[in-house]
């Protein structure tokens, strides 16, 4: 073999073990992501009202909770989050909170452009460092007139404005 021949081989077989290495690597990270919100819906499915879920998201204002979306065996919506080990779910009917274009119109009215809006439960340790008895709250994250960032929270059942950082 000459010498270029043996060069590109030698290359091309390193690129090939770095992008292996890189991919392995990408997906034990995610695969194990993957495995905390799928036991976390079989949790809420076993744990709540729920039949069927429809969305997902996480909420972090007061520790990690996955939040679903879904319905119950008469198609009336729930919230589920789930948070906590050993883990816990909290239910709420969706009808029982303020949808979350209308906080996102409030915050707006506020003069803040909206980035996120995230639902999450709190319990007594988060509402004491929030200053509220809301259970249920709208975090919603985005940028001021000013160009600074900021974080809203409303209380999910009235949508009354309850802390601002």
């Amino acid at each position: 073999m000459k010498a270029w021949q043996i060069w590109t081989f030698t290359t091309v077989l390193i690129l090939i073990a770095v992008v292996s290495v890189g991919w392995a690597a990408l997906w034990k990270n995610l695969a194990s992501e993957w495995s905390v919100e799928a036991s976390a819906a079989q949790y809420a499915l076993n744990h709540s009202p729920l039949q069927s879920i429809t969305k997902h998201d996480v909420f972090t204002g007061d520790g990690a909770e996955e939040v679903f979306e879904g319905k119950d065996a008469f198609g009336r919506g729930w919230y589920v989050m789930v948070s906590g080990t050993p883990p816990q779910a909290h239910s709420v009917q969706v009808q029982a909170l303020k949808a979350s274009n209308v906080i996102r119109a409030e915050a707006s009215h506020s003069g803040l452009q909206v980035i996120s809006t995230h639902l999450g439960y709190l319990d007594s340790q988060g509402q004491s460092q929030l200053g509220t008895n809301a259970s249920f709250i709208w975090e919603v994250y985005g940028k001021t007139k000013t160009g600074t960032y900021q974080y809203a929270y409303y209380n999910a059942e009235n949508g009354k404005l309850v802390q601002v950082y």
